[in-house]
């Protein structure tokens, strides 16, 4: 969105992106046991509780990966998200 506020999107991907990280970076499950787990303990990446707090919390964790790589929170989300896969991209090693 050329010159408009964009906000980071949280859907299933992400979330999962997101437990992934944040449980590996921190050795717990804390963001999965927050917010998606659920009585039969299936991750179904849905937001079950506390949605605000979650997506807040989402904000946060991207800013300091975001601050700690040095990569816009826009750059970090596509990174973790893909990309978009109705592009043709052309990957070149810089090892060749």
């Amino acid at each position: 969105a050329n010159n408009k506020t964009t906000f980071p999107i949280l859907d299933k991907w992400l979330c999962r992106a997101w437990c992934a990280i944040e449980g590996e970076l921190n050795d717990n499950t804390n963001v999965y046991d927050s917010y998606f787990r659920n009585k039969a303990n299936k991750f179904d990446c849905l937001l079950l509780r506390r949605k605000p707090e979650a997506y807040l919390e989402y904000i946060n964790f991207l800013t300091n990966l975001s601050i700690q790589y040095n990569i816009p929170v826009p750059t970090l989300e596509e990174r973790l998200f893909g990309f978009n896969l109705r592009k043709s991209y052309v990957y070149t090693s810089s090892h060749s």
